[in-house]
């Protein structure tokens, strides 16, 4: 396994610790304090005993802007220095570190899935654009450089934006044939196993429920930024506002979408 896999394996499981221990209603086994107190011991655990921002790879340089960011949180700091003690966190300061650091993580998980350019691959576009500029022109040959089908590397507003109309397009594939039966939606997805559609819905049976209800669903576009929602650990409204600012132009043609 890379580094980066597993520094990314290693978020995952602490971004889910975390999830899970607000949302329980007591503490850890021998600890009968409210949730903030877990959240206390996962952030102490992963990041003082097991030093996981320590891990963080150099590429992408954002990945460690992010941890120092993280580091530098009010909320995270406090708990940091406490180590290996705490002290019951002010709710107010709880709820507002929790939600920082959770963006934080998501944000960090958003640029490991981004991909990025190798230094083989930079280094032939290099070559190629020198290749380029001392080739001599020749008349009546036409030298404005091609667009590349391939995207350049998307920001986290950006991918979700992108996110969002790869989705919309699979909800096109599957309207026809979700008629609301589980084994039409089961059959759709042996038939699309790489489908985000089925990948997300899996895991949150009230999108599954949506999915199924799509002929019902004149226009499927808040469905596809609900689970794009879910897939990256955002608000529904962050998604709107990315859709908003990055859709691709054919969805800005015609009427609003």
């Amino acid at each position: 396994m890379s580094v980066a896999a597993e520094f990314r394996e290693h978020l995952e499981r602490f971004l889910a610790g975390l999830r899970y221990a607000h949302n329980r209603s007591g503490g850890y086994e021998n600890c009968k304090g409210p949730s903030e107190i877990d959240v206390v011991h996962v952030i102490q655990e992963e990041l003082c005993v097991e030093g996981l921002l320590d891990k963080t790879p150099i590429h992408p340089p954002e990945l460690s802007v992010i941890a120092s960011t993280i580091r530098s949180l009010p909320f995270v700091s406090k708990v940091l220095s406490d180590h290996p003690h705490f002290e019951m966190p002010d709710r107010l300061d709880y709820l507002r570190g929790f939600a920082a650091l959770e963006s934080k993580v998501c944000e960090m998980l958003e640029y490991l899935d981004t991909p990025q350019p190798s230094e083989a691959s930079t280094r032939k576009s290099e070559d190629s654009r020198t290749s380029q500029a001392t080739r001599p022109m020749l008349k009546n040959i036409r030298t404005r450089p091609r667009r590349s089908p391939i995207k350049k590397s998307l920001n986290p507003s950006e991918r979700r934006a992108d996110t969002v109309a790869k989705i919309i397009e699979e909800l096109n594939v599957l309207k026809p044939g979700m008629t609301g039966s589980e084994l039409d939606y089961d059959g759709l997805r042996r038939d699309h196993p790489r489908f985000l559609t089925f990948r997300i819905a899996g895991r949150h049976p009230e999108l599954k429920e949506k999915v199924l209800s799509l002929q019902g669903n004149r226009r499927h576009f808040r469905l596809a930024q609900e689970l794009v929602a879910r897939k990256f650990g955002r608000e529904l409204s962050t998604v709107k506002m990315d859709w908003k600012k990055h859709k691709p132009d054919k969805y800005r043609q015609g009427r609003k979408k």
